[in-house]
């Protein structure tokens, strides 16, 4: 639940360039990852399995964005 919780405040963070949510953003994604490996192994579907790397992927852009220039600024420059 805290989990769950951490992403959804470092999304919205996310979306108004709260500097901190960029750190709780990684944090939970990385946790997230422990997390999924607690549980063992699963069988999924194809396209379930599709909608899985589609999501990771994107959230990697995410994350390497966030950190490199223009992005990177508007944190900066934002203080909330």
């Amino acid at each position: 639940m805290l989990l769950l919780l951490a992403a959804l405040v470092s999304t919205v963070g996310l979306l108004f360039f709260w500097k901190p949510a960029r750190v709780i953003y990684v944090v939970s994604f990385l946790a997230s990852y422990v997390w999924i490996g607690m549980f063992g192994p699963q069988l999924s579907s194809g396209p379930s399995e599709a909608v899985v790397l589609l999501s990771e992927f994107i959230a990697g852009i995410v994350a390497a964005l966030m950190y490199t220039k223009p992005v990177s600024g508007y944190f900066e420059k934002n203080e909330i």
